[in-house]
């Protein structure tokens, strides 16, 4: 019939169709199924590899920061064990709780409440740290007391995942003593870290802010360890993938300093603005400094809040800086014994007088005033009664570049070369603006000329040894500790260092002496206030006018040696008293107590 299709046809045509279909989907299916194949297993080592790879993590693992002691090996900064609350996230899943970090706190809570403390956790810290840290422990709550500890041992039933485990953290026996010397120490930030890149989880050292904490960084460092670890998708610890690398300690330190009379000086010091340096004439060692006033370090352990940083940063009274070397002063009459040997090396000898009505016309506003009317002195007796008059014209006289000369044997305007951070002082030179007015001022240790405590120490010393000048220094041993026997390595000794001559004679310094030697034992000396029974000091007192009408103040100075009466040491001192009356009436005495104190306890 026209116009009909052919059944046949139809049916042929539709059994072609369902087959094309058919045999695309088995062929869309073999190429899934070859896919597969090839993935799970011709490269399921290499996925399994790349799986690893990124499920591994390095951990840092900080060392135990090296130990400070004194000269006697006496423990001036040590570690001790502080034992901290941890939770460890992996173990603190439970099917009822669906948020872990309610779950957490939950428990923080009940630990708070049986040791009697604040929770320092809140949920935002415990969810951030399950966010970036899940396989690291999260320290709840810091340095425990027996007492704290027995009652956690009580706890029952036991909390799963909490640990208690104990860290080093830096103490100090001596609370504040040589604080800005020592120096304090903080959490490294792991973003200034060189290594921080090596691992996934940085966990920081301590490291020096200030002091020698600071300056020997390196040494008390050590070298962190690691761990190579495997973690599950939630980021727990399952596998160590090799042998952790354990750190290696930092080394520790002895100083030259002497406790006893670091203490005394210290509490000699006490209340007032000001600094005590005592050196080793005979080396250049450290035996006491000391700056007032002073913060106790252990402030900063385990670390400190904004409001005490604050608090001390805005201190008037700046705790924070070291007076020893890093305030320069006009060293007032304190120069005196320097231009005296500048006039006895230029051809004035120490028997010629000069005539004291108790002003001289040289210096500004009328002229210099003197302390007394001494009439005529000579060089011994002008050291004696510190004269200003004497001294003046005899500056003068020999002229600045003869004082330059002299001060710069003495290593004033230049850097001591200690290890920790200092100043150089000022030292007066002849320019296209110089007079004889300025000449007169800087004979007698005012105006354009300054000193840290540490250099006048350094210059007293070559003054009581003959004229040698030693580098002073505070290290005079690095240890190591043997790894298996944990014996102490010696890897430095220090030795003295000379650094140069005083410009002078022996005659001329001879002369000086003796002048010194008056000065605290003449009852017309004016630093007799500073005799002490037990030894005897040599000295001279110095007071420097700072500033002018009511913001006028006085820095006060008693600068000298004595031999340690047991020991024989020779030791050279130097300490000024900021805001005071006069060398003699005011720094002299505190001079005096610290060494009656020192060699009494010794």
């Amino acid at each position: 019939m026209a116009g009909k299709e052919n059944p046949d046809f139809v049916i042929d045509a539709f059994v072609i169709r369902v087959g094309v279909l058919a045999l695309a989907a088995f062929l869309l299916f073999s190429v899934l199924v070859i896919r597969l194949w090839q993935m799970q297993v011709i490269r399921s080592s290499e996925y399994e590899y790349k799986d690893r790879k990124q499920s591994a993590r390095r951990i840092r693992i900080p060392a135990m920061r090296g130990e400070i002691f004194g000269r006697d090996g006496t423990a001036i900064v040590r570690n001790r064990p502080s034992f901290n609350v941890l939770f460890h996230p992996g173990e603190m899943v439970t099917e009822r709780s669906r948020d872990q970090a309610k779950y957490i706190m939950d428990k923080a809570d009940q630990v708070a409440a049986v040791l009697g403390r604040y929770n320092p956790l809140t949920l935002e810290n415990v969810r951030r740290h399950l966010n970036y840290q899940p396989g690291l422990p999260l320290t709840a709550f810091k340095d425990l007391s027996d007492e704290e500890r027995g009652r956690l041992d009580e706890l029952f039933p036991p909390i799963r995942g909490l640990e208690v485990t104990a860290e080093p953290m830096r103490e100090y026996p001596f609370g504040s003593l040589a604080a800005q010397l020592i120096g304090y120490v903080g959490n490294e930030d792991p973003a200034d870290a060189d290594d921080r890149r090596e691992y996934f989880y940085y966990l920081p050292s301590l490291e020096g802010r200030s002091g020698l904490e600071y300056q020997y960084n390196d040494k008390l460092s050590g070298k962190a360890g690691s761990e190579f670890v495997m973690v599950n998708s939630n980021g727990f610890v399952h596998e160590q993938l090799e042998e952790p690398t354990p750190p290696e300690n930092g080394y520790d330190l002895r100083l030259t300093l002497d406790i006893d009379g670091q203490i005394a000086a210290e509490r000699a010091l006490r209340g007032n603005l000001g600094a005590i340096v005592v050196l080793s004439a005979e080396s250049g060692a450290v035996r006491v400094m000391a700056s007032s006033p002073t913060f106790p370090p252990g402030d900063f352990v385990p670390s400190i809040s904004r409001m005490r940083y604050r608090e001390l940063a805005e201190d008037p009274g700046n705790p924070f800086l070291n007076r020893a070397v890093q305030g320069s002063y006009m060293p007032g009459s304190t120069i005196k014994p320097l231009t005296a040997l500048a006039g006895l090396e230029n051809g004035i000898p120490e028997t010629k007088t000069y005539d004291c009505e108790g002003i001289t016309p040289h210096g500004y506003g009328g002229g210099i005033h003197c302390t007394g009317i001494h009439r005529e002195l000579d060089m011994r007796h002008a050291i004696m009664k510190s004269c200003n008059v004497y001294f003046v014209e005899l500056g003068v006289e020999v002229g600045i570049d003869a004082l330059s000369r002299m001060f710069a044997s003495a290593g004033i305007g230049s850097k001591t070369g200690i290890e920790i951070a200092e100043r150089a002082g000022y030292l007066p030179k002849d320019g296209s603006k110089w007079n004889e007015n300025e000449t007169a001022y800087v004979s007698i240790g005012q105006g354009k000329v300054e000193v840290t405590p540490l250099q006048a120490a350094v210059f007293y010393a070559a003054i009581a040894n003959g004229g040698t000048m030693y580098k002073p220094y505070l290290i005079d041993h690095i240890y190591d500790h043997d790894r298996i026997s944990g014996a102490r390595l010696s890897v430095f000794d220090a030795v003295p260092l000379k650094t140069g001559k005083l410009a002078a004679s022996a005659k001329s310094l001879d002369v000086v002496r003796e002048g010194m030697y008056m000065v605290v034992h003449d009852s017309a000396g004016s630093g007799r206030r500073g005799n002490i029974k037990s030894a005897e000091l040599y000295a001279k007192t110095g007071t420097a006018n700072v500033g002018t009408g009511r913001n006028a103040t006085k820095n006060t100075w008693f600068n000298g040696f004595v031999k340690h009466p047991r020991t024989g040491e020779l030791l050279s001192f130097a300490a000024v008293i900021e805001h005071g009356e006069s060398g003699g009436s005011t720094t002299a005495p505190i001079v005096a107590e610290m060494f009656t104190e020192w060699f009494s306890r010794d």
